[in-house]
């Protein structure tokens, strides 16, 4: 029963995350309904499973809150990605949310090195800093990554 509720997490989140990738991509917002429905099957499949753990959840909504808050307030980020985070940290608890964090963020410093980097050879630098990007194709990428070295779930 174990495998089958990770296996159904992790389409669920999956599939959140596609969607705002395509959203956030696409007009700059991320669908803010996507994100409610997404604790509700977290928490119907954690009950049916016995994996259930509330505080640990809990604790995990407010990293994912608290972090993407304070992000949002300092360097003009969204909405959408504190409420995408906060319930990314409902579905992975503590230890995933800080390890999807991390990882979705050196992605996006790899990714910012690299734009500053082409902008600079082109004697543009500044119109690299001040653009804004997506933040939800650095998280859907992170998701994978730490999927494929085994650090969630």
């Amino acid at each position: 029963m174990l495998y089958t509720y990770q296996i159904c997490t992790v389409v669920a989140i999956t599939v959140a995350l596609v969607i705002a990738t395509y959203f956030d991509c696409k007009g700059g917002t991320i669908p803010i309904f996507l994100f409610p429905i997404l604790p509700a099957i977290i928490l119907s499949l954690s009950i049916a499973s016995g994996q259930i753990n509330i505080v640990n959840s809990l604790i995990g909504l407010l990293i994912g809150a608290v972090t993407f808050w304070a992000l949002a307030f300092f360097f003009d980020g969204g909405g959408g990605d504190i409420v995408m985070m906060s319930v990314l940290g409902w579905c992975l608890g503590v230890r995933g949310i800080i390890i999807l964090i991390l990882a979705s963020s050196v992605i996006y410093a790899v990714f910012a090195t690299i734009v500053i980097g082409v902008y600079a050879i082109k004697k543009r630098a500044k119109e690299a800093l001040k653009k804004q990007y997506p933040f939800a194709p650095f998280v859907l990428t992170g998701f994978f990554a730490c999927l494929l070295f085994g650090w969630l779930l």
